[in-house]
């Protein structure tokens, strides 16, 4: 794994994202692994890591929802500047679409099975930019115990940009509360599972 980004919120403080948006902060209430995660809690709360400009890239990221939206909504993107490039939808019964471009882009795939609420789950996403003979999008979705629950792949389509600059966390369209943890994101392989939490010094007398 040639790992291109890791985040745990860690460090505690909101400034190792690039560009937060507003209602976006690092809280201690809710955390899957190590002492803090991130949370986003309004309109346009996406947390955004732009430090890469690639054609191939993995993300791992586990989050943490209350509850379904009101209304289909997106929840994590990638783009080149400000053009989407792949987007992941929630809806209203929970279920996951995989879109091409933007938020209201080419709906590829939606899950058969709804995300769990309320525990932490993990998705993973890969993306080959290219023309339709080359361009790969993928969404795998896991369950609270990180058991695989289904694969949304599409093929056979032209991506809006070549390269990937960044990658948003957070709901896009409506105020709601949203939790991040662990986020890898790679330019060979899948992440796979796992936790990113701070090491710490040994105390005491040696």
């Amino acid at each position: 794994m040639a790992s291109i980004w890791l985040g745990g919120a860690e460090t505690g403080s909101i400034s190792e994202t690039a560009t937060p948006g507003g209602g976006c902060s690092v809280q201690t209430a809710n955390v899957r692994t190590g002492a803090y995660a991130y949370r986003g809690t309004s309109t346009n709360a996406f947390f955004d890591f732009i430090i890469y400009s690639k054609a191939t890239m993995f993300y791992r990221f586990y989050t943490y929802i209350l509850a379904n939206p009101a209304a289909t909504n997106t929840f994590f993107q990638l783009i080149n500047g400000s053009t989407g490039i792949l987007t992941l939808r929630l809806t209203s019964t929970g279920k996951v679409q995989l879109i091409l471009g933007a938020s209201a882009g080419t709906v590829l795939a939606t899950s058969t099975n709804s995300i769990p609420l309320n525990a932490w789950f993990r998705i993973e996403v890969k993306i080959i930019c290219g023309t339709s003979s080359n361009a790969t999008l993928e969404a795998k979705i896991y369950d609270a115990s990180d058991s695989l629950l289904e694969t949304l792949t599409a093929t056979g389509k032209t991506t809006a940009a070549a390269t990937v600059t960044g990658a948003g966390y957070g709901f896009r369209t409506a105020a709601q509360q949203i939790d991040f943890d662990d986020i890898a994101e790679d330019d060979t392989a899948y992440c796979g599972a796992g936790r990113i939490i701070a090491r710490q010094p040994k105390t005491g007398t040696p």
